[in-house]
C-alpha cells in the first residue's frame, strides 16, 4: 500500500469464489472413461454449501483480515454475487449470499456490495428488478433486510479452534479430497468399510503434493489399519516427516466393489480457525429454505 497521510485509502477487490459455482455458466454433463474403464461424469456446479466451501470463505476472509484490516486498511468488496440464470439451485444461491454478507458484516472493516444486472438474461446476476422496484426472490430480500439491521445469525458465534478437519464428500467414484492452506499435516486418519474380502484385490491409495506441487503417493501398509467395534476399519498414517502440501486425496483404484470410503480426517500441527458447520447450517436453515 502507498503511504497514506490522510488515512483514507482502502483496498477494493472482487470476490467470486468458488468459480465453478459462482461464475461458471451451465453446460450439459458429459461422461469420460479413463484407461481402467472407470466412467466419470463431469458437469457444472449447481449447488453450494458443503463444509469445505464454508471453510474456503473463512480462510479467505481471515487472510484479508491479517494482511489489511489488522494493519488499519479497510476493504471494499465491490463485486460479489452468483449467476442466477444458469440452473443453479436457488437455495444454494441464498445460502452463499447469506454466509458471505453475514461474515463480512462480522468483520469490522470489510464491506460487500452485491453485483446485479437486473435484466434476467443468461450469464448474468439478477436479484433486483429496477424497472418494477421489486426483488426477484423474497428470501434473498428478507435476508438482506435482516443483515442490514444486524439481526442475522453471526458465523463468528460458531467459529472454533481445532487441529482436525474431515471430509466425507466424494470427488469421483470412491474418491475423497481435502484442500488446505498453510497447515502442516501430521496425521491422516481414514475410515473405510471393507466387505467381501479382507485386504485382497483392492488398492487403497493416498496422494498429496510436494513442495513443488507435484503429485506424490504416500506409502503405507495395511498394518496401519485397525478394525473398529462398528465393523469399519481405521487407517492411521503418520505424515509428520513427509512433505504434505495443498491437498490430500484418498482413492480406491482397484477393488472398489469391496471397499467404501466413509470419510477421512487430517490432523494438523497447529490450531486453525474453523466453523461448527452442522450447527450453523441448522441455525440458518429457516432463512434459506
Amino acid at each position: 500500500m502507498p503511504v497514506d497521510q490522510s488515512n483514507k485509502l482502502a483496498v477494493s477487490i472482487h470476490y467470486f469464489e468458488p468459480y465453478n459455482f459462482v461464475y461458471n455458466t451451465y453446460y450439459e454433463p458429459y461422461n469420460s472413461t479413463d484407461e481402467n474403464g472407470f466412467v466419470f461424469t463431469f458437469g457444472p456446479e449447481l449447488k453450494w454449501g458443503n463444509s469445505m466451501e464454508y471453510q474456503q470463505i473463512i480462510e479467505n476472509f481471515e487472510l484479508l483480515k491479517k494482511h489489511f484490516i489488522d494493519n488499519g486498511i479497510p476493504i471494499i468488496i465491490n463485486e460479489v454475487g452468483v449467476l442466477t440464470e444458469e440452473k443453479k439451485e436457488i437455495e444454494s444461491i441464498r445460502e452463499y449470499l447469506y454466509m458471505l454478507f453475514s461474515i463480512s458484516s462480522d468483520y469490522d472493516g470489510i464491506m460487500c456490495c452485491l453485483w446485479d444486472t437486473s435484466n434476467k438474461l443468461f450469464g448474468n446476476m439478477n436479484f433486483y428488478d429496477r424497472t418494477n422496484d421489486i426483488w426477484y426472490d423474497e428470501k434473498i430480500k428478507n435476508n438482506f433486510l435482516r443483515i442490514s439491521k444486524g439481526k442475522y445469525i453471526s458465523p463468528k458465534d460458531y467459529f472454533i479452534n481445532t487441529k482436525f478437519e474431515s471430509t466425507d464428500i466424494f470427488v469421483y467414484i470412491n474418491d475423497l479430497m481435502l484442500f488446505f492452506k498453510n497447515k502442516k499435516v501430521i496425521k491422516i486418519i481414514i475410515n473405510a468399510r471393507i466387505t467381501g474380502v479382507l485386504f485382497v484385490d483392492f488398492d487403497l491409495n493416498v496422494y498429496t503434493n510436494d513442495k513443488n506441487h507435484d503429485f506424490q503417493k504416500i506409502n503405507f501398509g495395511k498394518e496401519n489399519s485397525k478394525k473398529q467395534y462398528d465393523g469399519n476399519f481405521i487407517f492411521t498414517i503418520d505424515t509428520s516427516k513427509i512433505e504434505c502440501y495443498n491437498l490430500v486425496e484418498v482413492s480406491v483404484s482397484r477393488g472398489w466393489e469391496y471397499i467404501i470410503l466413509n470419510n477421512f480426517t487430517l490432523e494438523y500441527e497447529e490450531n486453525f480457525l474453523s466453523i461448527d458447520y452442522k450447527s450453523f447450517k441448522k441455525a440458518i436453515s429457516n432463512y434459506i429454505y
